[in-house]
């Protein structure tokens, strides 16, 4: 070891050069990621690029805009996924699905934007709540611009109900379309626990409070009940699809049997207006305004 003066000089050296260079360091990264920041490269080639384009209620225009600027004319929002609640607390509570409230935000945006002249809601969905597909539904119809449903593989239950609120449906001749219907079915465990010694014990209030609780068997008049609502919202779904798509009610309850049918067959009971595919949709839209149909997507950079 050496304890020379020189020695100690250039260790001290050597120390400070270190001690410089990591802070040179740390000032070059805080500047780069300032840069990034004030930017916008964080947020559009990070932060978007990690979620799916409509995991928050924010995002939409913003990132279409970030990308193409005001030259998109066309704002995409997708129904896609496993099942549709009415909000997205609702989905993440569940701990899959989406809110129909995420979509409702996208629609609004597109409905404010100056440079968006029309909408495509992309579906594939087995669909969900009914009041989730109200919800989108009726955003549609409040839209005041051109808009399609485009149906991939499927577009049943709730998720129909809310592309019934579009301009127009189109889908594809392979995909599943309608489903339409309404279910409170669940499994009776009344049976089990009685073989397994266990006894369901009733303390509540309201004559019907535990009805519908898998735990203990239905009565008859609990059965009327839980069968009358669900009549009820069967009928308020017919009649609101029957208005929707221009339809008597007679006409949508002989179709509203709970069958999901393929997109040729839908075509021919009027449950969509055409068959085709995205460019099917782009020249639909191409034949509501002048001017090239750009996509706000910032999935589909191919325009």
């Amino acid at each position: 070891m050496d304890d020379t003066p020189q020695s100690q000089v250039k260790d001290v050296y050597s120390l400070v050069a270190r001690r410089m260079t990591r802070v040179f360091l740390s000032v070059l990264l805080v500047t780069l990621a300032t840069y990034a920041v004030g930017t916008g490269l964080i947020k559009k080639y990070f932060y978007y690029s990690a979620l799916p384009p409509t995991a928050h209620k924010n995002y939409a225009l913003q990132t279409y805009k970030d990308i193409y600027g005001n030259a998109c004319n066309v704002a995409v929002v997708r129904l896609q996924n496993d099942a549709l609640y009415a909000t997205d607390s609702q989905a993440q509570y569940a701990g899959y699905g989406y809110g129909a409230d995420v979509l409702v935000s996208q629609i609004e945006q597109a409905k404010d934007a100056q440079n968006i002249k029309g909408l495509l809601l992309e579906v594939d969905s087995p669909g969900g709540s009914p009041v989730g597909g109200e919800l989108i539904s009726k955003a549609l119809k409040a839209l005041g611009k051109p808009s399609v449903a485009l149906i991939y593989d499927e577009g049943d239950s709730a998720a129909y109900f809310a592309a019934t609120g579009a301009t127009t449906i189109i889908a594809s001749p392979f995909s599943m379309v309608g489903d339409i219907g309404v279910t409170g079915s669940f499994i009776d465990y009344s049976g089990a626990n009685q073989k397994a010694g266990n006894t369901f014990v009733q303390i509540s209030s309201g004559k019907y409070k535990d009805a519908g609780n898998p735990d203990k068997p239905l009565t008859a008049e609990e059965l009327a009940l839980l069968r009358g609502n669900v009549d009820i919202e069967y009928r308020t779904l017919v009649e609101e699809i029957a208005q929707n798509r221009n339809m008597s009610t007679t006409t949508v309850t002989e179709l509203a049997d709970g069958a999901a049918i393929p997109g040729s067959l839908a075509l021919k009971r009027g449950l969509v207006d055409a068959l085709g595919n995205l460019e099917t949709a782009r020249q639909w839209f191409a034949q509501k305004f002048s001017g090239k149909v750009v996509l706000c997507d910032p999935d589909q950079f191919e325009q």
